[in-house]
């Protein structure tokens, strides 16, 4: 792959859901979309959901994305529902259900389309698991240049808040086997470990799921209200859910994704 070829990845949409509730959740987005399309000729949806459109996001980003606004008022983002919306929206073959803040070697991204497209897998992570907080300094450094080997040497001296097999951020799907495992568990309602249920999720249906080796790196934000959980009885409602799949068979598990993605069928009929 030649130096700054710009990657043919029409088949792929990045599907990026949003609630923009800081500055540098703003300038993420931005920089994010732009990093990704100065790389990979490819299609960009971002839903925003919030209680007014401001305009802001179709005056400031690079006008080949996509911009969805729904108008929500409830102060909790419902992030499943909406990636959920945005992958029935969307008519490519694959999907990359994309966090704002997140970044990876265009390299990566490039070997994770790949390995779909072979079928060796139907899931796969563009990252091997090393998921990577910038901080402020090093966010700063990237919005400013874009340079994300600057980034990776200096890897050493991030703080990796999550195991070293970190499942969050974003992952890339074949849109049929994603419809078959029941796309986003939408009982995942605000902030909650609905990374790790999907992963188990996969692994109890034996889907082919796999990683591509390198970092991830997160771009610093504040942690607002959709960055925690709202209440202790919300935690301990979502770790239920996550234990409720995760010790369900094969057999019960097929039947539960077939309600769920009949009842998302039904409320796209409808709408």
């Amino acid at each position: 792959m030649a130096v700054n070829q710009v990657i043919n990845l029409r088949d792929t949409s990045f599907l990026i859901p949003v609630r923009i509730d800081s500055l540098e959740r703003f300038e993420n987005l931005v920089s994010v979309t732009n990093y990704i399309l100065s790389n990979f000729d490819t299609n960009i949806i971002v839903l925003e959901a919030d209680k007014e459109d401001n305009d802001l996001l179709r005056r400031c980003l690079d006008p080949r994305v996509e911009i969805i606004f729904i108008k929500d008022h409830n102060p909790i983002f419902h992030r499943t529902k909406y990636i959920n919306n945005l992958v029935f929206y969307t008519k490519t073959k694959y999907v990359a259900v994309w966090d704002a803040d997140v970044i990876v070697n265009p390299s990566q991204m490039y070997s994770a389309v790949h390995c779909l497209r072979s079928g060796n897998f139907e899931f796969i992570y563009p990252y091997d698991g090393s998921y990577m907080e910038t901080g402020i300094s090093f966010r700063r450094q990237f919005i400013d240049t874009h340079n994300i080997i600057s980034l990776e040497k200096s890897a050493d001296s991030m703080m990796a808040p999550y195991t070293k097999k970190a499942c969050g951020g974003g992952f890339l799907a074949e849109k049929a086997a994603y419809f078959k495992v029941g796309l986003e568990n939408e009982n995942f309602y605000g902030w909650g470990p609905e990374d790790a249920e999907r992963l188990r999720r996969w692994q109890t249906l034996d889907m082919k799921v796999g990683r591509v080796k390198g970092y991830m790196f997160h771009l610093y934000h504040p942690r607002g209200f959709n960055s925690n959980f709202s209440s202790e009885e919300t935690k301990l409602k979502l770790i239920g859910e996550l234990n409720r799949i995760g010790v369900m068979s094969k057999e019960e598990l097929q039947e539960e994704v077939k309600v769920w993605i009949s009842r998302l069928i039904s409320l796209q009929i409808s709408s």
